[in-house]
């Protein structure tokens, strides 16, 4: 609730009116533009942008992270967006290190809907016992016990 309050009140400032809002695919390339062949600095995109300095290196690590899954090696996407290799690969790397946080909350998820299955299925065969067991025993009432084989347990499936 807080980060969104934050943001209205920046959006009523004409400097960070766009701020939080969705980038455009027009917004987007004139900011590519901006960077890779008119070489300006955060700064002043940012003003022109009506958004934050981090709003606009948020985007362009973006672009960057794009172009290197669209195999541009690291090399090439530091001179294109003005930047060094090293920083450059610190983007790459942030990026990564998301992804496999994701991945790992995803294997987490599915695990746990696999614990939660498997917990149904586990109180499912219970039930079954029982009604198994209570079907026995009214069979045994109505057929006299002494027609039972004489290892009938009291666990239906301890033959199979």
């Amino acid at each position: 609730m807080y980060k969104y309050k934050c943001m209205e009140n920046l959006r009523q400032n004409e400097i960070t009116k766009n701020v939080g809002l969705r980038w455009t695919k027009n917004e987007e390339n004139q900011l590519l533009e901006e960077l890779t062949v008119q070489k300006l600095d955060l700064t002043t995109i940012s003003r022109i942008h009506g958004r934050t300095i981090r709003g606009i290196s948020e985007r362009r690590n973006l672009l960057i992270h794009t172009d290197f899954k669209n195999n541009i090696d690291i090399e090439e996407l530091a001179n294109k967006y003005k930047i060094s290799d090293l920083e450059c690969f610190v983007i790459l790397q942030k990026f990564q290190e998301k992804e496999v946080k994701k991945l790992q909350e995803k294997k987490v998820q599915n695990n746990d809907l696999y614990s939660e299955r498997l917990n149904k299925l586990e109180i499912e065969v219970q039930n079954i016992n029982k009604t198994l067991i209570e079907i026995r025993d009214l069979l045994a009432k109505q057929n006299n016990s002494n027609m039972l084989p004489n290892n009938f347990s009291n666990n239906p499936f301890d033959e199979l």
